[in-house]
C-alpha cells in the first residue's frame, strides 16, 4: 500500500476542515477558545506568544485525548457486541416480538400501560 498525497486530496481535506470549522456549532466556540488561550487582551497576548502557543498545544492535546479515549471505548464496546452478536440478535428478536404482542393487545405488560404526564400546578 502506497501513500500518495495529491494536491486535490490536500485541498479537499482543508476544505472539509474549513467547512466543519465554520459550522454553527463550532464557530460559536472560537471566541471562548481564543479568550482562554490568550487569557488577556490582544497587546499582552502578542507579547506572550510562547504562553499562548503552550496553552494552545495543551488544549489540542487534551481535546485530542478525549476523542482518542472515546474511540477506544467505542472500539471495545463494538468488540463486545460483535462477540455476543448471535445472542443479542435472539434477545432483540424476542423483544420485538413481545412488543408486537403488546401492541396487538395479546400481551399485557403493566409497566408499559402507565400514563405519565406533567401536570403544572397553575
Amino acid at each position: 500500500m502506497t501513500l500518495e498525497l495529491s494536491l486535490f486530496g490536500l485541498l479537499l481535506a482543508f476544505g472539509g476542515g474549513l467547512v466543519s470549522f465554520l459550522s454553527p456549532c463550532v464557530l460559536l466556540l472560537v471566541p471562548g477558545y481564543v479568550a482562554w488561550v490568550a487569557g488577556t487582551d490582544l497587546a499582552t497576548a502578542r507579547a506572550e506568544r510562547w504562553r499562548a502557543l503552550r496553552l494552545s498545544a495543551f488544549f489540542v492535546l487534551g481535546f485530542g485525548m478525549v476523542f482518542v479515549l472515546l474511540g477506544l471505548g467505542a472500539t471495545a464496546l463494538g468488540g463486545l457486541l460483535r462477540r455476543w452478536s448471535y445472542e443479542l440478535t435472539i434477545v432483540a428478536g424476542l423483544l420485538i416480538a413481545a412488543m408486537g404482542l403488546v401492541q396487538m393487545g395479546l400481551l399485557r405488560a403493566a409497566p408499559l400501560m402507565r400514563d405519565l404526564r406533567f401536570r403544572p400546578l397553575a
